[in-house]
């Protein structure tokens, strides 16, 4: 989206949940991971659902006939496996597969907001966030996983991750089974988390200890950089582009201590 970038769906996140602190309004913040997302494209169903959003037929049955008729091998060192087609998947890098990965949530943001007019939700690509009071964030995430069923695709309820701001709301998510009575599953509670290379903070103090882990992360690309068999102008580049992006990216809320400086 023009005027828009990735690390927004964090800051939404963060600015909700210091919202609610400040106003001492109970929050609970749901983040959920599909399984295996852009693996699990099913060519015929993408296919259509692309013409039903205004794709042009001829293109999305070009894509479709590459992905079904494609042979695909696999291979291992300087060894290639057999020939084979797949039945399932589309390329991450490919710009049509983001198309589709994004619309499909667009679609159902766009369902699930009709029902729950309060509920703020947020996303990139396939890792999306819902916030509101507990019941209303339980029954959303329900009718996300029977959407997202219908579409063939599933969640990843070992990879789900929930907090709150107050004391109630963290024992509701504890206590809570998204699984069934003969295979329970629990949300992971989270106090300090990452979503989208940020960190999530829902504690009233700074989340230092993940900020000394990108730090250190930071320095040793930076020294790696610099000790590459390469000219000065492109361990400098890499620097640039590798080392100092990845410390500023993991340090948005909270400040490092001086022993990683």
């Amino acid at each position: 989206l023009p005027g828009h970038e990735s690390a927004e769906v964090s800051w939404d996140i963060q600015s909700h949940i210091e919202q609610a602190m400040l106003d001492k309004q109970p929050l609970i913040v749901c983040m959920m991971d599909y399984w295996k997302y852009f693996d699990a494209m099913e060519p015929n169903f993408v296919r259509d659902f692309m013409v039903a959003i205004g794709i042009d037929p001829d293109y999305a049955a070009i894509v479709h006939d590459i992905y079904t008729n494609s042979k695909r091998y696999i291979k291992i060192g300087r060894t290639f496996g057999k020939a084979f087609t797949s039945s399932n998947g589309s390329g991450q890098g490919d710009v049509y597969s983001i198309l589709a990965a994004v619309a499909l949530v667009s679609v159902q943001f766009a369902f699930i907001q009709s029902r729950y007019p309060k509920l703020k939700m947020g996303s990139c690509v396939d890792d999306r966030n819902i916030r509101g009071d507990f019941q209303t964030v339980v029954q959303a995430f329900g009718e996300m996983a029977q959407y997202d069923k219908l579409a063939g695709h599933f969640n990843n309820v070992s990879k789900l991750v929930m907090t709150a701001t107050d004391k109630e709301g963290r024992k509701l998510i504890q206590q809570h089974n998204f699984g069934t009575t003969q295979e329970p599953e629990y949300a992971n509670y989270f106090s300090i988390d990452k979503n989208v290379g940020d960190y999530i903070n829902t504690t009233q103090h700074n989340a230092t200890c993940q900020v000394e882990k990108r730090m250190k992360y930071a320095i040793a690309a930076a020294i790696r950089s610099s000790k590459c068999p390469a000219s000065q102008a492109l361990k400098s580049k890499g620097v640039a582009t590798l080392a100092i992006p990845r410390m500023l990216q993991g340090t948005q809320w909270s400040i490092p201590s001086s022993k990683s400086i």
